[in-house]
Parts: structure tokens; C-alpha cells; sequence
């Protein structure tokens, strides 16, 4: 296989029962498809590389040959749940909502007709939208009124990157003294932690035993349920 076209090829007639189930799962129409497929076809862009690892197909393989075909080895279970506090079945449920396919395009406006015919090929997943670089994202329900004034109310879904680490001012997730907190992540110029709300009912907390101190993750955007409100 010494061209991408003809490793492309191979990853779909392996994975894939046809052409047209691989261009609809990477946002693709057929036609498009099959020009990157042939013999004159182009590279398919890094726009896709973030889709590409979404369907385990490794794009620097795809690109230059060099590497594994697969993205990661599906004999490798752990790499495949990266949220150890999670049973797989509330993964499978999370996976679930996190690949739900949004269809982006500007021009729906209020009133206009509209089909899914006519939108562009921006097609992602929820889990993209949220964080187009992120990995390993995660979900928690927000309780409380501590962080009302950046939009988070009680109740709302949390999604937050696990794993990655806050630059300051940055809103996480973390674990303190067998709580789980959302709160502003503030590091001084004394190398001190403050742990921030955003509202003014709640003062700073200081973390001073950095022992029982985890950032369980970075937040990226959540969900308010507007049935739970009514």
C-alpha cells in the first residue's frame, strides 16, 4: 500500500461493510468520497484527523504509511475506558450522548426552510462540539448555586476533560476532602491554590492539604435540561 488512497481503501474494506457507511460516518457524501479514493485523488485534510481517530484509523498511517493502521489497539480494553470511576455500562450511556451527530451549518435561521439535504458537510458529534481537541471527556451534574454567575445553575450537566490540566482562571473539576467541587482554579504568585465561586454568597477556599487535593478535570461547556426548570 503505497499510496493514502490505497491505505483508505484497505482500513474501509476491513472495518466497514461498504463505501457509503465509511463517508456517512466521517461526514462525507459518496461522490467527495470516492475522489480522495482515486488514483489522482488528494489528501483528505487535517480537518478529518479528528474524525479519523474517532473511527480508530490512525492519520499519520493514513498520510505517510509510517506507524500502526489503528489509532489505538482494540486488544487493549483499559485504553478503551478511560474514566475509572465509571461502570461500563454508564460509559457505553455517556459514549452514547457524546456521539450524538450535530449538523452545523449558519444559515438556519429562525423561520427558514430548511433541509438536511441542503446542510454543508459540517457534520460533528457532540463530544467535538463541546471540544474539537479534547479526548477524554466526561460528564457530572452541577449542584448548587456556587457558580451561577458563569451560567452554571444546579442541575445543569458538566462536561469537563478529564485529566487535562487548568491554566489559571480556568474552571475545573476537582476532588477536596471527599467532595467533588466546581469552582475557578486560581494559583497565586506565592504558589498557593485558591479554589474560586462565581458567586459573591461564597468566599474562596484555600487548599491547604494538598493530599486529598485531585483535579479530576478541566470544564468545556455543559447542558441545562429545560424540562427540569418547568
Amino acid at each position: 500500500m503505497d499510496t493514502p488512497q490505497e491505505r483508505l481503501e484497505y482500513f474501509i474494506s476491513k472495518f466497514f461493510q461498504s463505501k457509503t457507511d465509511f463517508a456517512k460516518v466521517l461526514g462525507v457524501t459518496l461522490p467527495n468520497l470516492n475522489k480522495y479514493l482515486g488514483k489522482e485523488g488528494s489528501i483528505l485534510g487535517a480537518s478529518y484527523h479528528t474524525k479519523m481517530i474517532e473511527l480508530n484509523l490512525n492519520p499519520t498511517w493514513y498520510t505517510t504509511g509510517q506507524g500502526n493502521m489503528l489509532w489505538k489497539d482494540e486488544k487493549n480494553e483499559k485504553e478503551k475506558t478511560p474514566f475509572s470511576w465509571l461502570t461500563s455500562d454508564a460509559q457505553n450511556e455517556l459514549d452514547s450522548i457524546l456521539n450524538i451527530k450535530l449538523y452545523l451549518t449558519p444559515e438556519a435561521k429562525m423561520g427558514q426552510a430548511l433541509s438536511f439535504n441542503d446542510i454543508p458537510t459540517t457534520i460533528t458529534t457532540f463530544r467535538n462540539y463541546i471540544a474539537p481537541n479534547a479526548r477524554n471527556i466526561s460528564a457530572i451534574i452541577a449542584r448548587g448555586d456556587s457558580m451561577i454567575e458563569d451560567g452554571i445553575e444546579d442541575g445543569d450537566l458538566v462536561f469537563f476533560e478529564a485529566g487535562a490540566m487548568p491554566r489559571k482562571k480556568q474552571i475545573i473539576v476537582a476532588e477536596y476532602n471527599d467532595s467533588v467541587l466546581i469552582k475557578r482554579y486560581v494559583k497565586k504568585d506565592d504558589e498557593s491554590v485558591w479554589l474560586e465561586s462565581s458567586n459573591t454568597k461564597f468566599k474562596p477556599l484555600q487548599i491547604k492539604d494538598a493530599e486529598h487535593f485531585k483535579i479530576i478535570g478541566v470544564f468545556r461547556g455543559f447542558y441545562r435540561n429545560p424540562f427540569m426548570k418547568m
